[in-house]
């Protein structure tokens, strides 16, 4: 028996509006026999990175061919394109502003720039495409429809922001890619990048006037309250209190603050 194409759906839309439901609407209305999975809409708005990252943790646990919508776009209706991405196992569906940069790092990818005068509906609106672009791309590639009926094949380039700065030699400062509910600070520090940076291994760590020399293997190592550091499932580095918030102990603001590490280099 054939599977029922899956469509996740991701975004910052929340639920009071409407907005999520209307994409949802558009899905169904093209493609009925689709499966729809809300994954989340209460990404903080406009917040691109801790949707790239929330995406880590989920998409690989769905079947083959399995279509993963995001929707992250304070840029609708700007420079940026809307994009299909195709990797080996899945279809990603959603804006090219940088919230494919954690997947696409880490995968071998096909790149589609999305012809809105190939998909179906009438005029589309400036300020919604997720309704009126992305929703009905995801809905053709749930019915069958391949990437280059509906898009043209491009380079595979997106837009990619590092988030690590460099201060001096071994010294970077990091910013934040999201404060997880449960407090932890995840920086934009992944551990495949230590190498590019010319770094052995984690030597100091320093956030808010507190230092940690040591990295964890997991939250327990340490007493409860304490703070400490680890690689995280996704391997990015993070900041944690074990069974507490490191965002509320430290007052951390992931706007503005910043997280710093020395590398030893030699």
């Amino acid at each position: 028996m054939k599977r029922k194409p899956i469509i996740t759906f991701l975004s910052d839309f929340g639920t009071q509006d409407g907005y999520a439901g209307s994409v949802k609407g558009v899905i169904k209305t093209i493609a009925p026999q689709t499966e729809i999975i809300d994954i989340t809409h209460d990404i903080e708005p406009f917040a691109i990175h801790s949707a790239a990252f929330t995406l880590l943790n989920y998409y690989r646990q769905y079947p083959s061919e399995t279509i993963h919508l995001l929707v992250v776009d304070p840029g609708v209706g700007g420079a940026r394109k809307p994009v299909i991405v195709r990797t080996a196992h899945y279809y990603f569906v959603g804006p090219d502003n940088g919230i494919f940069q954690y997947l696409l790092s880490r995968k071998a990818y096909t790149l589609y720039a999305i012809d809105v005068e190939k998909l179906p509906g009438g005029a589309k609106s400036a300020t919604f495409h997720a309704r009126d672009v992305f929703g009905p791309a995801a809905a053709l590639l749930a019915n069958g429809t391949h990437p280059q009926e509906i898009g043209k094949k491009i380079d595979n380039h997106t837009q990619t922001t590092s988030g690590i700065r460099k201060q001096k030699e071994g010294t970077y400062e990091l910013d934040c890619v999201t404060v997880d509910r449960f407090g932890n600070i995840i920086s934009t520090l992944e551990r495949s990048v230590l190498e590019r940076l010319k770094g052995k291994r984690i030597r100091e760590i320093r956030v808010k006037g507190r230092k940690l020399t040591s990295v964890s293997q997991y939250y327990s190592q340490v007493e409860n309250g304490a703070l400490l550091a680890l690689w995280n499932s996704q391997d990015f580095l993070e900041i944690a209190v074990c069974c507490g918030s490191a965002q509320k102990i430290l007052d951390f603001d992931p706007q503005k603050d910043h997280i710093e590490v020395d590398l030893e280099t030699k």
